[in-house]
């Protein structure tokens, strides 16, 4: 699968790239502004006075247009650690001054704050996990003496997403000043200055802005800005510097606005210019945009990770950020999937003890499939749970019931939204053509079938006869009940009584019937067939490993992956890979109980969280991981 997005960038040479929070690679246009730029120091008599003013104001202009302020409080920085420095070096600090952090801030927000208890200053840094918790004691730990609160919006090492506005709330009814790192955020995450008001926003540019390193922004509130001292003189941004004709007549005395705590030599030409380029990339293709697909692909992420498995920076309940940091159930199954995905080529960060995973625009949901397939097979060398021993050997634990199960028969299967009625292929056939025929769309539906589409209703009725008939498997006509229409078709094959064994195939929907309740219901009443009325313990759910919609779905109902067969079959004188989904009789009563509560319950409810929640909250998830 491609996007519209990747051949924005460079092309990686088959290296799945998942490491936006270490670096971010520039876009096209910003690579080619550098090197225009770099024409410049080739030949410098291109070079004109103004253009030491013009490079960071386009710069400034840039940032202030992406979050929302006058260009005339940003500041060019090269560092996350610049912009802090401005406030750690800049304002009146007494003994006895207190400044609160969040523990575990990346370095950048932490030592410049630590570099104060020299002066007497003492720095609380305090425990916060997900959810409001989080928040309430960050609020706690301000006193009377508290100056200054110091967070990253999103965590660098769980992907914690900070509750940033009701903190600059507190902080402004608290009169203490409030600093957002927002290097992980700003970029990834959509951000409005107006909604978020902060005394400082510091911010390095070459993760999520997609800019050169060594190039970064400070926001400087303008009230704050005219306390703050200065400890690094910047003659650039002296009273009538511009005029280069007149510098002698210069004094010490500074333009109004941020420009005052510029960086030295603000005007790096390669840079900044590539810096603007990439900062106009993401406001031509919107910030809300990178958000909305990093957000997709990392929910597809969660949902289909390995038992045992969990999200470092989340509970489930709070909005997800762009950085998801997981961890498996010990260190040691953690460092064989960082393993498995670097020889994979696949490249992500280890992070106090997670793996951490932070994609972008040209990323796929095929690479995050891919990512998971990966995921399942590290674990392939672990150890089994034991049940019991004979002979010494291990072996697996008895069946309490070991009989088996009741042969599938041809009877209807009603629910609220739809009735599974045993496929007849006179009464079915007008319903199902119509349905699947006569546009590309329609016909799309047959890519991953064995058969279709076909070149006539006749053949299609011979077809449906034919699967009618069948003495190995159990075919029914999927029926709308609001319309008594037939808008698709589901069965019950490999039917194995005495393993209590069974799979659910062929299963299609016309267009207009996907990704609605017909289709969960229709496996929700296969499911509680051969569960609760037949006594099955495994049902198998298989399909072509390229086939997303069918995986995505698989998942998303609480089936989990079991692996992939290469070359398993040749369907349509095509290759199938096929990609193998099971549920057992133990992960059916959890997933009965989502699948019920999203079908039948008045909530406004997404079921992909509900069972990507069960899974993380199992106890006994990591036993086969």
């Amino acid at each position: 699968m491609t996007n519209d997005y990747a051949s924005d960038f460079a092309d990686f040479g088959g290296v799945t790239y998942l490491n936006i929070a270490f670096q971010g690679p520039m876009p096209r246009v910003a690579a080619a502004a550098a090197e225009e730029a770099l024409q410049l120091k080739k030949t410098p008599y291109l070079i004109s006075d103004g253009d030491y003013f013009s490079y960071p104001d386009a710069y400034r202009s840039a940032v202030a247009d992406l979050i929302g302020c006058d260009a005339a409080d940003v500041a060019v920085t090269d560092s996350a650690t610049h912009g802090v420095m401005l406030l750690v070096g800049g304002l009146d600090w007494q003994a006895g001054d207190e400044v609160v952090l969040p523990r575990g801030e990346f370095p950048a927000n932490r030592f410049p704050w630590l570099s104060l208890e020299r002066r007497g200053v003492k720095v609380r840094e305090v425990p916060v996990g997900p959810g409001l918790s989080g928040l309430q004691r960050l609020a706690a730990a301000i006193t009377p003496r508290t100056r200054a609160v110091a967070a990253s919006w999103v965590a660098y090492s769980t992907g914690l997403r900070l509750e940033i506005e009701a903190l600059a709330r507190i902080c402004r009814d608290r009169g203490v000043l409030f600093v957002l790192d927002g290097t992980q955020g700003v970029g990834g995450l959509d951000f409005r200055l107006s909604e978020v008001p902060c005394d400082l926003l510091v911010c390095a540019g070459y993760k999520w802005l997609l800019g050169p390193y060594g190039l970064g922004f400070a926001y400087v509130e303008p009230e704050l800005g005219k306390r703050l001292e200065l400890s690094n003189v910047n003659w650039f941004a002296v009273r009538g510097a511009r005029d280069f004709n007149r510098l002698s007549e210069c004094e010490l005395a500074y333009v109004p606005g941020a420009a005052r705590f510029d960086m030295n030599e603000a005007a790096s030409f390669t840079n900044v210019a590539a810096g603007v380029a990439s900062l106009r990339y993401l406001e031509r293709v919107g910030v809300a945009t990178v958000e909305h697909h990093v957000a997709s692909l990392l929910e597809g992420l969660v949902a289909g990770l390995p038992v045992g498995f969990r999200d470092a920076g989340a509970s489930g309940t709070e909005r997800r950020s762009n950085i998801l940091c997981i961890s498996g159930p010990n260190p040691e199954r953690t460092e064989r999937a960082a393993d498995a995905l670097a020889a994979a080529r696949v490249f992500t960060s280890r992070r106090e003890g997670t793996i951490r995973i932070s994609p972008h625009l040209f990323n796929t949901a095929d690479e995050i499939d891919r990512v998971l397939e990966i995921l399942h097979g590290s674990g392939e060398s672990a150890s089994v749970a034991v049940g019991s021993a004979l002979f010494g050997l291990a072996v697996g634990d008895p069946v309490v019931t070991p009989g088996p199960a009741a042969l599938p028969r041809p009877r209807s299967l009603e629910g609220r939204w739809v009735t599974l009625r045993p496929i007849d292929a006179e009464r079915d056939v007008d319903d199902l053509y119509s349905g699947s025929h006569g546009s590309p769309e329609r016909e799309a539906l047959w890519t991953y079938m064995a058969y279709g589409p076909f070149g006539s209703r006749e053949q299609m009725r011979r077809q449906l006869e034919e699967l009618g008939h069948s003495r190995d498997a159990l075919f029914f006509a999927v029926v709308d009940n609001a319309s008594s229409q037939a808008v698709g078709m589901a069965c019950l094959q490999r039917v194995v009584p005495r393993n209590r064994c069974i799979e659910i195939a062929h299963v299609w929907y016309v267009p207009e019937r996907q990704r609605s309740r017909v289709n969960t219901e229709t496996i929700y009443l296969l499911l509680r067939e051969v569960f609760d009325h037949l006594g099955y313990r495994r049902v198998e759910w298989k399909c072509d490993a390229l086939n997303r919609r069918s995986r995505t779905a698989a998942l998303r109902l609480g089936f989990r992956f079991e692996g992939i067969f290469r070359q398993h079959m040749i369907i349509k004188d095509r290759n199938r890979d096929t990609a193998w989904f099971a549920m057992v009789d133990g992960d059916w009563r959890p997933a009965k109980e989502d699948i019920e509560r999203w079908l039948y319950s008045d909530e406004e409810l997404s079921l992909t969280r509900l069972t990507q929640r069960r899974r993380l909250a199992s106890p006994t998830e990591g036993a086969l991981a």
